[in-house]
């Protein structure tokens, strides 16, 4: 696939998640989400091998917005843990996940 129909097919996906998930795609989702963890640790990879200084002071404000968002998120998803009772699972059930 080339950039320019990875960069297409992000922009389906994105569409696509402005959207509602519909129920039962959870597992889906999660997929999809680590896939774009394991896409972004790549695509910065490849952007930290350009030597242009505009391309990296670029990339480096995309990773200041990630490392915010992350923060931001982190604390969701916390609270989320909490309101779901996601801290009362069992080991073995924790283990699974993984």
């Amino acid at each position: 696939m080339g950039i320019h129909q990875l960069a297409a097919a992000l922009q389906v996906l994105h569409n696509a998640i402005t959207t509602s998930i519909p129920r039962g795609a959870a597992a889906a989702v999660l997929e999809v989400m680590a896939s774009c963890c394991a896409l972004l640790v790549k695509l910065s990879e490849a952007l930290r091998g350009i030597e242009d200084p505009r391309v990296a002071a670029a990339h480096a404000r995309l990773i200041e917005q990630l490392f915010h968002d992350t923060q931001r998120e982190q604390l969701r998803s916390q609270i989320h843990l909490e309101s779901t009772g996601a801290h009362l699972l069992e080991d073995d059930e924790l283990d699974a996940l993984r």
